[in-house]
């Protein structure tokens, strides 16, 4: 699978009820992907994000390929998503987290939603450049 090259990490949008799912289930390690997320770095973090709010994050291992892919969610509401791309995620190191978005959580965001972690382990939305 392609490297991570980018210089941001990921939010990866959940339903709240799923939290325990994805940071404590037998999946803890993976996330479904439906495309290539060419921002994410190597090593970054994916923020698992309910509305305008980031409530756990995880280290990201790399771009993997699986045969059997679900949507990721409660196993009584999953559904099959097929063969394809997953975020390999280091799932044993979790972390809860609780950081506000604001009024940039609300906006519509087309494909993923980049986000920058600063030395301090604080977190901000990317500059936008001007075109």
């Amino acid at each position: 699978m392609p490297p991570l090259l980018g210089d941001k990490d990921l939010a990866y949008a959940i339903p709240p009820q799923n939290l325990r799912y994805h940071v404590q289930g037998s999946d803890q390690d993976w996330l479904p992907i439906s495309s290539m997320p060419h921002e994410l770095r190597a090593g970054g973090f994916v923020y698992l994000q309910d509305d305008a709010k980031w409530i756990a994050r995880c280290r990201v291992r790399g771009i993997g390929f699986r045969e059997r892919r679900w949507t990721h969610e409660h196993p009584s509401s999953t559904a099959d998503a097929g063969p394809g791309a997953t975020l390999e995620l280091f799932g044993d190191e979790w972390e809860l987290v609780s950081i506000h978005l604001g009024p940039a959580g609300e906006a519509e965001v087309r494909g993923y939603r980049y986000l920058v972690t600063l030395p301090n382990g604080s977190v901000r939305l990317p500059e936008v450049e001007a075109s």
